[in-house]
């Protein structure tokens, strides 16, 4: 730990213990152990922090953090990254517990890469990349819906000539050859599609719009190009870099780490290559050893006490760390500090998946009538994201409160999709996504298609005239009949955005405000809908809203925080993120967590059920002559049983969908011997 010299003890008496945001000296790092001090106070330079599930990595960063601060390095040069947006603002709460204040304040920077790069296109690399810094984020989303219009232009009135799987194929085609270097780029299944990625491309630039993959690439040629650029950030936004879940980044997103190293090369990064589990969006543990590789005088420091994990628990799944197919570089020399715990269970189902969600229904319930544990206490974890809907049925029947993780209610809601689509082209008039979705939940179904083909006729007008949408609206407008349906939706649209200038303009407006202007527009009689209560959705938003207000002060100009809160609400569906940003899974109102494994990541709950787990779905039959994929699959089994802190059951059915044989998957027989 840092010596307390006299200067920091008079500080700390004048202060009466509290800490003072503004001088590192009363910042305290939290309780270390002795592994976990010798990483957090290693001197300045590369340096490398291994550990294992529940031994503290991200606590061992923070402390890191507040050392290089109270060791003289400002804080507005330490930048911590992490995987997703939820890790960031846990990693923020507890940071301004420290330091008795909010860390960006301070003037730390706590974000995912893709936060720190919207933030750097925003501030400055925009001149280099031919945007405006109001850019709008398309989610994933509202990229697959500007997909398949650029698919369906020569044919607007006929089906989509590809399925939504074909779509979401065409997406990640392009995201991944954007990546890549031009000779490295995938062949295109069809002519068709190179055709439909310069569509789309195009599109983006003309709705002053971005993707999460550009703001990945955007970043990483600006810095490459300009010198001056990289240096400024080098030397002071990230001139002590410090990145969580290593093992989970891509090649690219390598390359950008490599260019955000400051000067003195003082980077340090923390992962566990046992719970490498992206590869199928382009992550490989592989990226340690080029780590090794480009930083030969990096220290290395292994955390090897689990705080978390009972010792039955951890028992068994050190057992699976020792098979060949895991790279147990961590894993196997860890010990618990809880003796406590019970050992897992293996259970067979009679009959098809289905009996197999009812048997899990059925247990849950009884944990939960005899005291055992609360329902917020309890997780259930499949492979598949298809199972959850249908135990969430069971648990229905059983009447046991359930929240699918990853399920976001503003999604399905129309309300609160009018909203934020209003919003967005309040701060962005080019982005015709928004036009067309605020317009979309305020016509009938039987509509739509011609309420599509205005829309287009707009966007079409905006950019042979180099204008933007509302003012191509007013155009079109002005050809219709007045009282037509159509007609009355662009007045909606066109008022409402004009009184949203005046808002957005005006200092210290609420975004909270904002929304609640849209939503009382949206129910005006002009509008053929009946005024209503706000839905649960749109209260969410609201209150987000008000928090992001708070959070980042209101007296700011308003314009940048309204963008800011937008681009929140689409990295909390960004699915390179797997980020619930605005939602807790502990909140006291939830019940029974129903997730994915890949997104229980990062999160652990006293009892875990792992469904599903026929070796016909994890590690499945299209893998299983497969070494790499096969090697990933038991890694996202080892995720899935190291979510449990004190128990965790293993449930599989006989019989698969179809009513085939359905055998244990092999990852288990480890962990039961």
């Amino acid at each position: 730990m840092t010596p307390v010299t006299d200067e920091m003890a008079i500080n700390l008496l004048l202060n009466q213990g509290e800490p003072d945001p503004q001088d590192p000296d009363t910042w305290q790092p939290p309780p270390l152990e002795e592994v976990q001090e010798h990483a957090a106070f290693a001197p300045e330079g590369p340096l490398v922090i291994l550990g294992g599930a529940g031994t503290g990595k991200s606590h061992t960063l923070l402390a890191r953090a507040v050392g290089l601060a109270r060791a003289g390095a400002p804080p507005g040069t330490i930048c911590i990254i992490t995987f997703n947006a939820r890790a960031s603002h846990r990693i923020q709460q507890q940071l301004s517990q420290i330091i008795g204040g909010d860390p960006a304040e301070a003037g730390f920077f706590i974000g995912t890469l893709h936060a720190y790069c919207s933030a750097t296109l925003r501030q400055a690399g925009w001149k280099y990349c031919g945007i405006l810094p109001s850019f709008s984020i398309w989610d994933q989303d509202q990229s697959l819906a500007n997909l398949e219009q650029i698919v369906t232009e020569d044919n607007p009135d006929q089906p989509s000539p590809l399925m939504p799987n074909e779509l979401a194929r065409l997406l990640d085609w392009i995201n991944r050859n954007a990546c890549l270097p031009e000779a490295e780029h995938q062949p295109a299944p069809d002519a068709s599609w190179l055709r439909y990625a310069e569509g789309y491309q195009y599109q983006k630039r003309a709705q002053n719009s971005l993707d999460f993959t550009d703001l990945l690439v955007m970043t990483r040629d600006a810095f490459r190009q300009n010198s001056q650029l990289r240096n400024a950030y080098n030397s002071i936004r990230s001139r002590h870099l410090i990145v969580d879940e290593f093992q989970d980044l891509t090649h690219i997103q390598y390359e950008l780490i490599k260019l955000m190293t400051g000067p003195t090369t003082s980077i340090t990064i923390a992962l566990d290559p046992n719970q490498s589990i992206y590869r199928w969006r382009g992550a490989t543990p592989d990226l340690y050893q080029r780590f090794l590789y480009d930083y030969p005088e990096a220290s290395r420091c292994g955390l090897s006490i689990n705080h978390r994990t009972a010792a039955s628990v951890m028992r068994s799944w050190r057992r699976l760390c020792r098979n060949d197919l895991m790279t147990g570089l961590v894993d196997d020399y860890q010990r618990a500090l809880r003796p406590s715990g019970r050992k897992p269970e293996d259970i067979c189902v009679p009959g098809t998946p289905h009996a197999q969600y009812t048997a899990i229904a059925d247990h849950i319930k009884n944990v939960i009538d005899e005291g055992q544990h609360k329902p917020q206490q309890i997780a259930v974890l499949s492979r598949r994201k298809r199972s959850l809907p249908l135990l969430a049925t069971h648990l229905d029947i059983k009447e046991l409160p359930y929240r699918i993780l990853g399920e976001a209610d503003r999604d399905q809601d129309p309300d609160a999709q009018s909203v934020t689509a209003m919003l967005t082209l309040a701060t962005n008039p080019k982005n015709s996504w928004a036009l067309r979705k605020a317009a979309d939940c305020n016509v009938m179904k039987k509509s739509r298609n011609f309420n599509h083909k205005i829309t287009r006729d707009i966007q079409a007008h905006a950019q042979s005239n180099d204008t933007d949408l509302v003012d191509a609206a007013a155009h079109i407008r002005s050809l219709l009949d007045r009282e037509s349906a159509i007609h009355a939706e662009l007045t909606y649209t066109i008022d409402t955005w004009q009184e949203l200038q005046q808002l957005l303009d005006a200092p210290e407006t609420g975004i909270a405000a904002m929304l609640q202007l849209i939503h009382d527009r949206l129910y005006q009689a002009s509008t053929g809908r009946k005024q209503r209560q706000l839905s649960n959705a749109v209260m969410r938003l609201m209150t987000l809203a008000n928090r992001h207000d708070r959070i980042s002060d209101i007296r700011h100009d308003t314009r940048q925080r309204t963008v800011a809160y937008l681009e929140s609400l689409a990295n909390a569906s960004n699915p390179d993120e797997m980020c619930e940003e605005n939602q807790d899974p502990f909140h006291h109102g939830y019940g029974v967590t129903l997730s994915t494994i890949h997104g229980a990541k990062g999160l652990q709950w006293p009892v875990v059920f792992i469904a599903d787990a026929s070796d016909e779905v994890i590690p499945g039959q299209n893998v299983q002559a497969q070494t790499d994929r096969m090697e990933e699959e038991q890694r996202l089994f080892f995720v899935g049983v190291t979510r449990a802190e004190d128990q965790y059951y293993i449930y599989w059915s006989q019989q698969q969908e179809d009513g085939s044989e359905a055998t244990p998957s092999r990852f288990i027989d480890p962990l039961l011997h």
